[in-house]
């Protein structure tokens, strides 16, 4: 299996985070989203599995994705992310 095929077969995460109003998918081929103009979240699949490298902050933090609990957990940390109001830089 590539690894389209091991995004695709998360598509349930995927059509999840492309319903939060917040994101944007900008991905051509693969989901890549975008935050308030930034990126934000992109998928990668690895040797222990698929994960979502996310920029809860100012750097990209990987987040495993695998199975049904890590993905529920991504999903969690992302809603919870976007509702958050900025605090403004000093």
């Amino acid at each position: 299996m590539g690894a389209a095929d091991h995004i695709e077969s998360h598509e349930d995460l995927v059509a999840r985070l492309r319903s939060l109003a917040a994101l944007r998918d900008k991905g051509k081929v693969y989901p890549a989203f975008y935050f308030k103009s930034r990126a934000f979240l992109h998928f990668h699949v690895g040797d222990a599995g698929i994960y979502a490298d996310v920029r809860f902050g100012d750097e990209f933090e990987p987040v495993p994705a695998t199975n049904p609990v890590e993905r529920a957990a991504l999903l969690r940390r992302v809603e919870e992310h976007i509702s958050t109001p900025a605090t403004p830089r000093r």
